[in-house]
């Protein structure tokens, strides 16, 4: 696939600045469109993309999809944004490094230049090869004279079937998938952690595979206590396909059901018993992964193979610890989350080869450390995240492949401000399982830290078509696209925030914030005292200062602002006497809320310097617009590796 932005040169020559901003803008809607149907984005070329596909019915697919969000893009303000052109060829290719050549790219690049704008262009075996299986039709084109291609090619038009609007949704992908919880029909409640972590370890061994798209636990988990019809599931996590079966246990014999379910047709696809020995578990999945890459045509690669078939450890009980950690892992409750922790102690123990021991132990004390952060001296939460990151480190000792592992050491680094090698793991971690949700959003997250916000937009994107129905995506899609000025799609991500986690508190902020960029005075003091009401409730009452004043500095009343930042001011750390290092950057915050950026600026590298500065809120938050345009900002960005 070759696309191409129609007269974006001459836009460039127009207003370079606008030419740069509409390009990260499409870069931001077409990213994530090609995650979605397996697109390898071999690199942009000047303002258009090279991609390669496994499949020429996902080519098609996705340059529609890519097509209609362009649509709309476009109509949000026509005189403005260029129109796309898509061109798509099919044929073998020479990887070179990361780059591909052959022919078949040179023809997609002059076929390019003869689609229309906001059209699609595909040659004669792309025709042959999706004919009579897409809601496609084909205008044939006269064969066009290719420069530089001696052999005639011929071309058709690709246009939405009669009656079909651009506009109207589009069955999911094949690739993509989702693990339902499976049931534990076990005698013993007690049983109940192997199959969560059954669910927990096929979605893992399934993302390994490159050819399909796995939705995250935190989408699937939702239809463990309400269960719903297969089409609703599949419409609600835009899937092709769902997996789901049960487990029982009965002594050292374990006994897995698993069947795969067309979602169009309800039908399944494939079915299969198996009984073994509880020392066989892990093979299971292995086994259940194959028939899934059979069943739905899916090339394995023999890295991908080795990867299904390797054991983390040959120590069952290890195992079952591991398993009984990953499951009490996903509780917010305090004694869950100890109890995940001693969990992942004990498979260590057993098995001190076991990589993913540490791994779930990072995972534990990493979320342990920063759900109480405030609750601790801050010198201890360092220690505690220091200490994270050599578990981490330990477990890419053990496996130097584990995707997961790799995501929580670049979150780790990322909160000790070790930028560069952050992005380095987080990247790492994406390539080796680019259906890895969590590692998408950190990722998004360093970019938001860096100012990068279209880029931060696409991974995020990516993010939330692995993990629909996740809170913590809507929670950092809205901010990000307040501050890109998408005010429609923001409202969208705070509408399904709300939903996806009623009356939760994340909401709630993102919902001050929206209103702060639309300068809803009204609203926003509603939601300073439901925020202010919350934090009461839960024992932190010394968080209305920063709220209030941040409403204040909204205002305009300097004079009541600087009254909060006083109270705030006065807040010491229990253990030491001293000013809260936890305040600083909320000090930081309410001064660049009332313009006075000399302050901010102090404060910003108090905060810096105590690790307690949230420097996505400098990005993100409509609080700090005149610090921003401080070309001190921009210093101190360079200085601590941010630039």
């Amino acid at each position: 696939m070759v696309t191409d932005l129609a007269n974006f040169t001459a836009l460039s020559h127009r207003d370079e600045a606008l030419s740069l901003r509409l390009l990260m803008e499409h870069r931001a809607i077409v990213r994530p469109v090609l995650a979605r149907y397996s697109g390898r984005e071999i690199k942009t070329m000047g303002d258009g993309f090279l991609v390669s596909f496994d499949s020429a019915l996902n080519a098609v697919e996705c340059a529609f999809e890519i097509q209609r969000r362009c649509t709309e893009w476009v109509e949000e303000s026509p005189e403005d944004r260029p129109r796309t052109r898509i061109a798509l060829h099919l044929g073998d290719v020479v990887d070179d490094r990361g780059d591909i050549l052959g022919d078949v790219v040179n023809v997609a690049s002059r076929l390019e230049s003869l689609a229309e704008a906001g059209g699609i262009l595909v040659s004669g075996p792309v025709y042959e090869q999706v004919r009579g299986h897409l809601p496609v039709r084909f205008e044939k084109m006269p064969t066009p004279r290719l420069k530089g291609v001696d052999t005639p090619i011929d071309a058709y038009r690709a246009l939405p079937a009669e009656g079909e609007s651009s506009s109207e949704p589009r069955p999911a992908p094949p690739g993509r998938i989702a693990v339902l919880p499976f049931a534990s029909i076990s005698p013993d409640p007690r049983d109940e952690y192997l199959a969560d972590g059954l669910t927990e370890e096929l979605i893992g061994v399934l993302s390994r595979l490159g050819g399909l798209r796995v939705i995250a636990r935190t989408s699937v988990e939702v239809y463990k206590s309400r269960p719903k019809p297969v089409p609703q599931i599949g419409t609600e996590l835009n899937v092709r396909t769902l997996l789901e079966g049960s487990i029982r246990r009965s002594g050292q014999k374990v006994r897995v059901t698993a069947q795969l379910i067309d979602v169009p047709t309800q039908e399944p696809l494939w079915s299969q018993s198996f009984d073994r020995e509880l020392d066989d578990v892990f093979a299971i999945q292995s086994e259940i992964a194959q028939q899934v890459a059979e069943t739905l045509q899916v090339k394995v690669l023999e890295q991908e193979q080795r990867r299904i078939r390797a054991k983390p450890t040959g120590i069952t009980e290890s195992y079952l610890a591991y398993l009984r950690g990953r499951t009490l892992l996903h509780s917010l409750n305090p004694e869950r989350l100890k109890e995940a922790e001693a969990q992942f102690v004990e498979s260590a123990r057993l098995d001190p080869a076991n990589a993913r021991a540490y791994s779930g132990l990072a995972d534990a004390r990493l979320r342990i450390a920063t759900m109480f952060a405030t609750d601790r001296p801050l010198e201890e939460m360092v220690e505690a995240l220091r200490a994270c990151r050599e578990l981490a480190t330990r477990a890419l000792l053990l496996d130097p492949a584990a995707a997961e592992a790799y995501a929580t050491l670049g979150r780790l680094q990322q909160l000790l401000y070790e930028f560069k090698e952050a992005e380095k793991a987080l990247r790492t971690s994406i390539t080796l399982n680019p259906s890895y949700a969590q590692a998408h959003r950190w990722y998004a997250m360093l970019l938001t830290e860096r100012g990068q916000l279209p880029e931060a937009l696409a991974e995020l994107r990516i993010a939330e078509q692995a993990d629909p129905l996740s809170p913590s995506v809507e929670f950092a899609l809205a901010p990000v696209l307040f501050a890109l000025g998408r005010d429609r799609e923001a409202a969208i991500a705070l509408r399904r925030l709300a939903e996806l986690e009623p009356d939760g508190v994340r909401y709630h902020v993102a919902a001050f914030e929206g209103r702060l960029w639309s300068r809803d005075s009204h609203g926003l003091l509603e939601e300073v005292r439901w925020l202010c009401a919350h934090g009461s409730s839960h024992g932190h009452t010394d968080l209305e200062p920063y709220w209030f004043g941040r409403y204040y500095g909204a205002l305009r009343d300097t004079a009541r602002a600087h009254a909060e930042i006083e109270k705030m001011r006065a807040v010491r750390d229990p253990t030491t006497g001293k000013p809260s290092a936890w305040a600083a950057s909320q000090i930081a915050t309410v001064y660049a809320q009332i313009d006075e950026v000399d302050e901010c600026l102090s404060w910003v590298e108090q905060a810096y310097t105590a690790k307690t500065l949230v420097f996505t809120d400098c990005w993100v938050s409509a609080s700090f617009e005149s610090v921003r345009r401080d070309p001190r900002f921009r210093e101190f960005l360079s200085r601590v590796g941010l630039a």
